[in-house]
């Protein structure tokens, strides 16, 4: 197994599909969970910040098809992969209803879907 280092942008901008295997544990973040994680991305907007928010680490196995998209297996981090994935479904979604668009299209869902 060889890592590599991604952003969260690299890995949701990659043509692939990512599939929580059945033996997976349900979603299960709660209140805690978020709190932390907000807290995490609230530091990245103080001024004395230099970093990037550490994901962990996200452990994928991938499935051999004939189609040119990968099919990615998520081993590790389907919490956060997916709170942070509907952490930016809300985001779009606030500022489409407050009319802020992408410069260039018609809208955030000709970018972002």
């Amino acid at each position: 197994m060889k890592p590599n280092s991604a952003t969260l942008a690299d890995i949701l901008s990659r043509q692939n599909q990512y599939v929580v295997p059945v033996f997976q544990r349900f979603y299960r973040w709660e209140r805690p969970q978020w709190d932390k994680l907000w807290e995490n991305l609230m530091e990245l907007r103080t001024p004395e910040s230099e970093g990037q928010h550490f994901m962990g680490f996200l452990v994928f196995f991938p499935e051999t098809t004939a189609q040119l998209d990968q099919r990615l297996h998520v081993i590790d981090g389907q919490q956060r992969l997916t709170t942070l994935s509907l952490l930016l479904i809300a985001i779009r979604d606030a500022s489409e209803e407050k009319g802020f668009k992408r410069p260039g299209t018609g809208s955030h869902r000709e970018v972002l879907n």
